[in-house]
């Protein structure tokens, strides 16, 4: 299997036809797919092609005429769902970083965002995915496999056709980090983003808004916990607390007051509310990750 993933991409020469070195890459794909027993199917692999992404089951046949007619889904030069991920370059040591950092992924950040997303896995979710790729019968991956497949398509999907420089979930993780360090209103970062979005190639693949850049970055797993407070700030909301309307200390009310407008129930509204950041699964993450991990200690 080469390294030069390249040719995945340069389906067609400048008259139309299809270049030698996809059909021969193709074949190469093949052969390797079909050698990596625990991800086949019987006689069927996962098809690339960019309408199946990697959903269906199919014999190789099928597979080779896919290919060729349609080519390979975008940001799949990392071949994860045909047994080169976690057979080679999955688990997080320093070996397979190592290992990993030969791999052309297509633009400068897309190797550090992948190894970002194996890392952000966990070792209780990396087993699990392993479990699940390693099924044998015809079905679509679940949740877990998706938001995994979706995270490393981002990571190496250049930012727009042609990128070499920015990838996706590159463009999207440091947009989003500016409105947290200057305190960006989600309007205001939706106008930029829109601002942004016009400026850019028709074949950008920024997301609109807040919501969707936040949606995607999500599956990362970077949880926290919403919990209400007083707005006398005497008190929280939480755990024996949790159920209470109003504070026990100055008998201010937790929820906004708000007129009935006749119509169905609506959500109730606390004076402020409070994000915790869970600790336990940030510290493993940063232990995690094979760079950071060698500037910690524990004190």
């Amino acid at each position: 299997m080469s390294v030069d993933c390249n040719w995945m991409y340069h389906r067609l020469s400048e008259n139309g036809y299809i270049r030698a070195e996809f059909c021969d890459g193709v074949k190469g794909f093949l052969e390797f797919a079909f050698t990596q027993l625990e991800y086949c199917s019987g006689d069927k692999i996962r098809c690339p092609c960019i309408r199946c992404d990697n959903q269906k089951f199919l014999n190789r046949d099928t597979v080779n005429v896919h290919l060729l007619r349609k080519g390979f889904t975008p940001g799949y030069s990392t071949w994860f769902a045909h047994g080169e991920l976690l057979g080679a370059v999955a688990l997080v040591s320093t070996s397979a970083v190592e290992a990993s950092t030969s791999m052309d992924v297509g633009c400068e950040h897309g190797q550090q965002y992948r190894t970002m997303v194996m890392e952000a896995m966990g070792p209780e979710e990396e087993l699990h995915l392993r479990s699940v790729l390693e099924v044998n019968h015809e079905e679509e991956p679940n949740k877990d496999a998706a938001d995994f497949y979706s995270l490393l398509k981002n990571a190496e999907v250049p930012l727009w056709k042609g990128c070499k420089k920015h990838s996706k979930l590159y463009a999207i993780s440091q947009l989003l980090n500016c409105k947290s360090e200057f305190n960006m209103s989600i309007s205001c970062y939706d106008r930029i983003m829109k601002i942004v979005k016009n400026m850019l190639l028709e074949s950008e693949k920024l997301p609109p808004d807040f919501y969707q850049s936040k949606k995607m970055l999500r599956k990362l797993g970077l949880e926290y916990t919403s919990i209400n407070v007083c707005e006398n700030n005497y008190m929280l909301f939480y755990k024996e607390t949790e159920n209470l309307i109003e504070c026990t200390i100055c008998g201010h009310l937790r929820y906004k007051l708000r007129r009935n407008d006749g119509g169905g129930r609506r959500k109730d509204i606390p004076y402020i509310r409070l994000r915790y950041l869970l600790i336990t699964p940030r510290l493993q993450r940063l232990f995690m990750s094979s760079r950071i991990a060698e500037n910690m200690s524990c004190m």
